[in-house]
């Protein structure tokens, strides 16, 4: 009786696994969206999922039983010991091609197949669903503002819209639809596009370019262009597509933009009243200049020049006449040098700076003579004494030659030093650093 039992017990288990497992393989076949049929080793379909009730497939029925296809129920009785398979059928009726894929499993007490279908799509076929994508595609560009074209890799448009066309020369899509771009545009236009086209279809690298262009008014105009390779999926060659837009707006703004910055720079560094560089400027100019003739070895000069008594003559004329001075003191410091790469600086209120390169001592010291000569030509009354009752300035001059790790400041002290003895000395004087 025990063993009666166990034994009733067991074929319990063996009876309800046999029903999980037969459902597990049913709901293992409705959980996927690929077509899936569940066929005995005749060949002889079992079960089907709903994902294959879309799928036309060529079926036979013979005593009652469904069979896929004669062919591949032929080929299952031939592999019975095989555990999977893959076999590909053309239906001659309709010369459709399938793809049936198959893995054995046990189901009902006996091997069945769990078979995936496909459909496979001949290349006449493809070939007429890629060009019907690319005539919707070509539909699609329409839609776009931008510039947009696509050509295939013999460089023959196969869509594109009007603004693409327009910015080429030509006033329809149509006049390059199917065309390449030297069949129908100037050669100018065909030969600046050609060498980017070629580029990108050969490498498969993006092109990216903002090109500056005038329109028939003569207006400026900025484009602004990217070319992106795809593949084929029929040839499996690359084509391309090109996107351009209109960034004049965009260009302009930042153009004026870079304008009012390099104006303000520009103002930053100039000294207001006199119009030539302020300290700030100076102090760029000597650290540049320094570095340079740091790599040259030719000689550099610093001149400092100092308004005689400026303090008087401002109380004197006032702020007004103090500034007038200014001015014209500039304007002489100026006409007194020889080259136009060398410039003048106002140092701080009085006092004036320059900087002049690749000049040694003895052309520094003729430049010092005709600053003397220049501001004496002014003749800008400063009644400080009876015997100079004019306007004066002192000047300082170092001359060096800038050795490696060596500083710019060294030569700024030794310039004032020598300032400050060329005033010790008298009014109108000039002295040579050593």
């Amino acid at each position: 009786m025990i063993i009666f039992t166990i034994v009733a017990v067991v074929l319990c288990l063996i009876l309800v696994l046999c029903l999980g497992y037969r459902t597990g393989i049913k709901k293992s076949l409705e959980g996927t969206t690929i077509p899936l049929f569940l066929l005995n080793t005749q060949g002889k379909i079992v079960y089907r999922n709903s994902a294959s009730n879309n799928l036309v497939v060529p079926t036979l029925i013979i005593d009652g039983a469904h069979y896929i296809c004669s062919d591949l129920a032929v080929y299952l009785k031939g592999i019975k010991r095989q555990a999977t398979f893959c076999y590909k059928y053309k239906d001659q009726k309709t010369e459709k091609e399938f793809s049936f894929e198959g893995r054995k499993v046990w189901f009902n007490t006996q091997y069945h197949w769990i078979v995936s279908v496909r459909r496979q799509v001949d290349k006449a076929s493809a070939e007429a669903n890629l060009k019907q994508s690319k005539m919707i595609i070509h539909q699609i560009f329409q839609t776009f503002p931008d510039a947009v074209g696509m050509m295939n890799d013999e460089l023959v448009y196969e869509a594109c819209n009007l603004a693409f066309v327009k910015a080429l020369g030509l006033n329809d899509p149509d006049q390059l639809l199917g065309k390449r771009l030297d069949q129908v545009a100037t050669k100018k236009i065909a030969d600046k596009f050609a060498y980017s086209d070629n580029k990108v279809l050969d490498t498969g690298e993006e092109f990216h370019i903002i090109d500056e262009i005038t329109d028939a008014d003569g207006q400026k105009l900025w484009m602004e262009a990217r070319k992106v390779a795809y593949k084929d999926p029929v040839t499996l060659k690359r084509g391309l597509f090109i996107f351009a837009r209109d960034i004049t707006e965009k260009e302009l703004a930042k153009e004026k933009l870079n304008l009012a910055n390099n104006e303000f720079k520009r103002l930053s560094l100039l000294d207001s009243l006199t119009g030539v560089g302020n300290r700030r400027y100076f102090d760029q100019s000597l650290t540049n200049e320094w570095k340079q003739h740091q790599i040259t070895g030719f000689p550099l000069t610093l001149i400092k020049c100092d308004i005689d008594a400026f303090d008087v003559l401002c109380e004197q004329y006032g702020e007004s006449g103090g500034n007038k001075a200014l001015q014209e003191v500039t304007k002489a410091l100026q006409t007194a040098l020889l080259r136009v790469e060398d410039m003048v600086y106002r140092f701080s209120q009085e006092q004036f700076a320059l900087i002049l390169s690749n000049t040694n001592a003895e052309s520094a010291d003729v430049i010092a003579k005709r600053i003397h000569q220049q501001v004496a030509t002014l003749q800008i009354p400063n009644g400080v004494s009876l015997l100079k009752p004019q306007l004066t300035v002192s000047i300082g001059v170092y001359t060096c030659l800038p050795k490696v790790n060596s500083y710019e400041r060294v030569a700024l002290d030794e310039v004032n030093s020598a300032l400050l003895k060329a005033k010790g000395n008298g009014s109108e004087r000039t002295y040579h650093a050593a």
